[in-house]
């Protein structure tokens, strides 16, 4: 097997390894896509996600963080890239593409911009101490419930590295807390539509992805 295809571990973590419910307060995982019966319900659903994030910028507390992938067919050919973009104080302050080549999925992808957020997202928060609070936003609500549960799954990996920076930063202070969370998609959101754009360049993009072939396409 190529050093390069995605090997799921069972044992990757430690069997008494801290899970979301281990923290309490400070880790709200809400992967609910909520079921829309028409476009009131959409519309309101819509309202209340872009109302909660202006309310969140404004708090220089808060750090919020959109991610997304896409794929295309080049000649036939799927290519898929990977996007973060994230916001403080109501400003941009960082993205990261990452270009995952044509033999991971989508699913894959989105795992990805997760864990290229929560890095960035430490790094900032070293400069800026007084940020406690990190909600990150996808909008595929599977990849939200499994981002901070390394289980043997596809995507551990990306987990793996999400739960671990995530889980320093929760105990370096009681005050800290994160939240992981489905948001709407395609729908005038201007985090998710500029994580949306910038995930459909990430295709074009070379490949420089820690996996080749992920279980994901594999299983397809």
């Amino acid at each position: 097997m190529c050093h390069l295809h995605e090997r799921i571990n069972p044992y990757l973590t430690a069997s008494w390894r801290r899970t979301s419910t281990s923290f309490g307060s400070q880790v709200h995982i809400n992967p609910c896509k909520p079921e829309m019966k028409n476009d009131k319900e959409k519309c309101k659903l819509i309202d209340n996600h872009k109302e909660r994030v202006c309310k969140l910028l404004d708090r220089n507390n808060h750090f919020i963080i959109y991610s997304d992938g896409s794929m295309i067919k080049k000649r036939g050919f799927p290519q898929v890239g990977a996007t973060v973009v994230s916001y403080h104080n109501g400003e941009e302050v960082f993205l990261e593409t990452m270009g995952m080549g044509g033999r991971t999925e989508v699913y894959d992808t989105e795992m990805a911009g997760l864990m290229m957020g929560v890095k960035l997202a430490l790094r900032y928060t070293r400069d800026h101490p007084k940020i406690t609070q990190i909600v990150f936003y996808v909008d595929n609500s599977a990849v939200a419930g499994a981002i901070f549960d390394p289980k043997p799954c596809p995507g551990q990996l990306y987990a793996a590295k999400f739960h671990h920076r995530m889980t320093k930063f929760l105990n370096a202070n009681k005050t800290h807390a994160i939240e992981v969370a489905w948001c709407p998609s395609h729908c005038n959101i201007k985090g998710n539509d500029r994580a949306d754009e910038l995930a459909k360049e990430a295709t074009q993009l070379a490949w420089n992805a820690p996996i080749g072939t992920s279980r994901a396409f594999a299983l397809r």
